[in-house]
């Protein structure tokens, strides 16, 4: 039986990548990543689905980078609605809020942002 995906950043029920809405070849993407991060990633609910395409071209761009920098700013974004600056700081050390020119809307054609 597959462990059921928690999320904060979009309903993991409603599977449908969360860039473009494709609803076939999905892989859950951990928005925090690294050894470290994904383990918070996972207790938090930091993850959400991406269409292999996708996923292959945001971690072919490179980390930290546009598409990945602008889920990051997202997912602090929600993080902080549910839990508070303070934490997310303790946790993840940078604040991505530091990057407000980027955006998700050129990313983002799904509309779940």
């Amino acid at each position: 039986m597959a462990k059921k995906k928690k999320s904060i950043l979009v309903d993991p029920e409603q599977r449908a990548c969360a860039i473009c809405g494709r609803r076939i070849d999905l892989e859950w993407h951990h928005v925090m990543h690294g050894i470290a991060n994904r383990k918070i990633a996972d207790k938090y609910g930091l993850a959400l689905w991406l269409c292999t395409p996708c996923h292959g071209n945001l971690h072919s761009s490179g980390e930290g980078t546009g598409k990945d920098r602008a889920l990051m700013a997202f997912a602090q974004r929600e993080f902080e609605k549910k839990y508070d600056h303070a934490l997310w700081f303790s946790l993840f050390g940078k604040n991505y809020f530091a990057d407000e020119e980027l955006t998700l809307a050129p990313y983002c054609l799904a509309g779940g942002f």
